[in-house]
């Protein structure tokens, strides 16, 4: 027989499950041998979401660990366990969150702390954007970022490191 010990809690889509772990005991109870393979299947599987991550792992000590296991859209699961020669196990549902579906940056070229006060010294009100979660940063050019600080712009590091 199979069981969550610990299931899979409430997501975003594409976020991580907290680790998953499925027990396997034979009628005695007593522990599946080490190296059982146990699979891990979304129920019902027609909902057109794809479960994602390492779905297969091998028991020690009883246990399988699923670590990384994501749903890649929203809506309301449960997980299925599977694994030859034991019952198959359901998790209680699970609610994923669907992801966002658009994602706006907004740059600014000049804009920081100090022009969003004057804008709202000028208008008598605080501008919409002020709100935003934000990320300040100051850029320079390569010479000046050289001169000044001993880091230059090296293209091929640049590129390496691009996602």
């Amino acid at each position: 027989m199979l069981r969550f010990a610990a299931g899979p809690q409430a997501r975003r889509a594409g976020q991580p499950f907290p680790e998953i772990r499925v027990q396997a005991v034979d009628g005695f109870g007593s522990p599946a041998p080490d190296g059982t393979l146990v699979n891990l299947e979304l129920a019902p599987p027609d909902q057109g979401a794809r479960l994602l991550g390492t779905t297969t792992q091998q028991t020690t000590g009883g246990v399988a660990i699923f670590a990384g296991v994501t749903v890649d859209r929203g809506g309301t699961y449960r997980l299925q366990a599977i694994a030859e020669s034991y019952a198959p196990a359901l998790s209680q549902p699970v609610e994923v969150e669907r992801a966002p579906l658009h994602l706006i940056v907004m740059i600014a070229d000049g804009l920081g702390y100090k022009q969003i006060e004057a804008t709202t010294r000028y208008t008598g009100r605080e501008p919409s954007y002020a709100t935003f979660p934000a990320r300040a940063m100051a850029t320079f050019d390569a010479t000046t970022e050289q001169a000044h600080h001993g880091v230059g712009y090296d293209p091929t590091r640049a590129w390496s490191e691009f996602l």
